[in-house]
């Protein structure tokens, strides 16, 4: 068959759903044909028939977009896991499907192939939530992953989960500013040895109150920067981590007294403890 042939055969698969976005197809398939495995084409189109069959404005976005996406790939072979993966998320959710595929270039060499299909069904269960949540989990993936590990990824969006649930009951949107704030402020915690009890602390306080999660969060970066030897960063989240199973409610308080109480027994981690 030859590559016209093939084209004008996709082409017509998409015409069947929208015939502007098999327009906007017949533009940049040229140039994304090159870039693809007969396979990974195949399914590339399958996605586009997807969101058009939903929405012919998300499937021309897609299309549009396509080139500049497909070559930020660094990897070609990764094209069509990321792809199977997009036709999964797209057939259960065609919202974020768009945004999803959008960030796959960035966040594939940090969390591989394995990994997209969990950050893909985080984004799905926070879209239940709330659509611009979700959207925002999608694109603080990559710049997250520069101050956590891939292991940590789940217990950042569990947090963000959380916030989102509880959001929709209170109308509020923390899960929503979670998510936008979230890279610079554990950017500023420089020991990434902390971070996972940061979200560990965060988690606890959050089964009690969204707004207590969110404080802390939001303030503990800033103290633990100031307490600037590691063993006292330790005891004070250790301290916290406690606090937030037995008396949750006193944990910004703690953190916001800290550096002031180190202070008061001139950095004696014993008088500490002891206050």
């Amino acid at each position: 068959m030859s590559q016209d042939t093939f084209q004008e055969q996709l082409r017509a698969l998409i015409a069947g759903y929208s015939e502007k976005a098999a327009a906007v197809y017949s533009e940049t398939a040229p140039e994304v044909l090159t870039l693809l495995s007969t396979q990974a084409a195949n399914r590339w189109v399958e996605m586009g028939c997807l969101l058009a069959e939903a929405s012919a404005a998300a499937a021309v976005k897609y299309f549009r977009e396509s080139p500049e996406i497909l070559r930020a790939f660094t990897d070609r072979a990764n094209v069509e896991p990321a792809l199977e993966v997009g036709l999964r998320l797209a057939s259960q959710n065609y919202g974020i499907a768009l945004e999803y595929f959008r960030q796959c270039p960035s966040i594939l060499p940090k969390i591989g192939p394995r990994g997209l299909w969990e950050w893909a069904c985080i984004a799905a269960d926070l879209d239940r939530q709330d659509y611009g949540t979700a959207i925002e989990y999608l694109k603080s993936g990559t710049q997250i992953l520069n101050h956590l590990a891939p292991d940590q990824l789940s217990n950042w969006a569990q947090l963000g989960l959380v916030l989102a649930q509880e959001d929709r009951k209170s109308k509020d949107f923390l899960s929503l500013e979670y998510f936008r704030l979230s890279p610079e402020l554990i950017g500023q915690v420089a020991s990434r040895e902390l971070h996972p009890a940061l979200l560990e602390i965060a988690l606890q306080l959050a089964k009690t109150s969204s707004k207590l999660a969110i404080e802390f969060f939001k303030h503990s970066p800033a103290t633990l920067a100031v307490l600037n030897r590691l063993q006292i960063q330790y005891t004070v989240l250790a301290i916290a981590k406690t606090l937030a199973e037995v008396a949750p409610s006193v944990v910004p308080e703690f953190i916001g007294h800290s550096v002031e109480a180190l202070t008061l027994a001139e950095g004696s981690l014993i008088q500490f403890q002891q206050w």
